[in-house]
């Protein structure tokens, strides 16, 4: 007599095999016919709508997974496996060949470390499945990885190519999606192998085994990687020749390993760590003892990690010219020099170039734009005194033809060209004036008609300047600098200078120009003390330069 599944271990089942809830399909065993579930009539047929669509079922419950464990009426059922949030509880290769040796196939999945679960399908193939813990993992990252799993188990090579399930990369509303009969019907009958769970030594178990041994892989972790025989042909020839030639042999393993390991890096950037570990298990003749593959990883860490070409194992198989056109080889020197390059950081995120006579530039510095003369430009030794001076952080020692890359970088990606229309005067000295002018403003708002007003904030520790276009025109002209007032306009807009119109008290505002510096503090301010917000930096006041307000003390 067939033993009745209970409540608890259909719930726990059930919970493995979850999938889409509002729609379903059901197998016969037998006859091998299957269809998608609907709302069936007091003659037990399928109804349809006045259009003639299926009406659907009222939903999955536990009853439809114990009448699946109790084999009632030999019918199965066959889950959807996606949800209507894009994540999915469980994901399964079909691997379509009926005299499939399972043993072997656990094997396999045994010999990567893979958390692989193998059913016998209802035809005599295989159905691979893997478990995932709470909110479940995102569908596509599943099909990705499950196509991996299944080059590495050998569909494709000595097994049919696996149908993959999920079928869809996301849930989509209009898209049933391809259910999947979900295995362990009948579980009860041990002459029936249809649908029993291979364990890992070979024993064709029913459901609660299976439950017994089964591995959940927690939702939030990394799926692991199968690492196969690497061949290398993308990487060093000499690799490639060793791997076919037998392996990395016992003399010179730990060197060997290191070229895999940079080879590996090189490659595959995000799980290399992962990689390397599973090749010395798997492919080495000798393994090389975990104190010797962690010390690897720390050298591989470095920055400077390279291939030992001069050494063992690699030496004797150098294919120098076929390892620098591979792309992840050698580098030859001109490539060398552009990975250095990339791998040097400078504070330098924008440039802009104006058409003064000769031409004057500006680099971005964090949020501020330092002028700069072509000479400087060109040389890193003159640049990097410059930007120490402006930043007061010293930057970093580089090589004349490293800062020439990086430069040819920022002139063909970053460059703004602008055309400040001036026939006369050296930008580069006007904005020198405009910055004396900021550093010896005051704090009293009202040196903003004549001079600079610097607006202390304790907070953020820096202070807004405001100046007003007569007041730079005439400081300019002071230091033998004539300038137009649309030019002297230009020049605060291309340095980054807000027009703002501010109030100077309860009947006045003025129109200005305001900028941040950080770490600027008025004479005689208490830098623990700040003015109180007020509504002269409020949007109210804010205003365009092509935006002209109504003032009564415009300037």
């Amino acid at each position: 007599m067939t033993k009745v599944i209970e409540d608890s271990v259909a719930q726990k089942f059930m919970d493995l095999f979850r999938g889409r809830t509002d729609e379903y399909g059901l197998r016969n065993i037998e006859s091998g016919a299957s269809w998608y579930e609907g709302t069936r009539d007091s003659m037990g047929e399928i109804m349809y709508d006045p259009e003639g669509n299926r009406i659907a079922p009222t939903g999955l419950t536990l009853e439809n997974y114990k009448n699946h464990l109790n084999y009632k009426d030999g019918i199965a059922l066959a889950i959807i496996p996606n949800s209507r949030t894009g994540n999915v509880w469980f994901g399964c290769l079909d691997i379509d060949k009926d005299d499939i040796d399972h043993i072997e196939l656990v094997r396999r999945i045994q010999a990567f470390g893979l958390p692989l679960h193998v059913f016998i399908s209802r035809s005599g193939a295989a159905h691979v499945y893997i478990f995932f813990d709470k909110d479940g993992k995102p569908a596509n990252l599943v099909r990705n990885m499950l196509q991996e799993y299944a080059l590495a188990l050998g569909c494709g090579k000595d097994l049919p190519k696996a149908e993959i399930f999920p079928n869809q990369d996301d849930f989509d509303e209009t898209v049933l999606g391809h259910h999947i009969t979900i295995p362990l019907y009948n579980s009860a009958d041990p002459k029936d192998r249809r649908g029993k769970f291979v364990s890992p030594t070979g024993e064709l178990l029913g459901v609660q085994g299976f439950l017994d041994r089964v591995e959940v892989w927690p939702a939030k972790k990394k799926m692991p990687f199968p690492v196969r025989s690497e061949s290398f042909e993308m990487g060093p020839p000499c690799l490639e020749t060793i791997q076919r030639s037998g392996g990395i042999q016992a003399g010179s393993r730990n060197n060997g390993l290191y070229n895999v390991g940079v080879y590996l890096k090189k490659a595959y950037p995000d799980d290399w760590e992962e990689r390397l570990i599973s090749f010395n298990r798997l492919y080495m003749i000798q393994q090389v003892d975990r104190k010797e593959v962690d010390n690897i990883v720390r050298s591989l860490k470095k920055k400077d990690y390279k291939y030992t070409c001069q050494k063992e194992p690699i030496a004797s198989f150098c294919e120098k010219a076929v390892c620098e056109k591979r792309q992840f080889g050698i580098r030859s020197p001109e490539q060398a020099m552009i990975e250095a390059a990339k791998r040097v950081q400078v504070p330098i995120s924008g440039l802009r170039k104006f058409t003064t006579d000769p031409p004057t530039y500006e680099l971005l510095i964090g949020q501020d734009w330092m002028p700069c003369d072509t000479r400087t430009l060109s040389s890193w030794a003159l640049l990097r005194i410059k930007l120490m001076e402006f930043t007061n952080e010293l930057p970093p020692i580089m090589k004349q033809q490293i800062w020439e890359i990086k430069l040819s970088d920022l002139l063909k990606n970053e460059l703004k060209i602008v055309d400040v229309g001036m026939d006369t005067g050296d930008l580069t000295v006007a904005l020198e004036v405009i910055e004396t002018m900021v550093r010896r403003g005051t704090k009293s708002r009202d040196s903003v008609r004549d001079d600079v007003w610097l607006r202390w904030d304790k907070y953020r520790m820096g202070s807004h300047a405001h100046t007003t276009l007569i007041t730079a025109k005439n400081q300019l002209a002071n230091n033998g600098i004539t300038m137009t007032t649309p030019q002297v306009s230009k020049m605060f807009k291309m340095s980054g200078w807000d027009n703002v119109i501010i109030r100077l008290d309860s009947a006045t505002t003025i129109r200005c120009w305001r900028t941040w510096r950080e770490g600027l503090c008025p004479p005689q301010q208490d830098r623990e003390q700040g003015d109180e917000t007020d509504e002269c930096d409020s949007g109210e006041f804010s205003v365009s330069l092509h935006e002209p307000r109504a003032e009564s003390n415009p300037s």
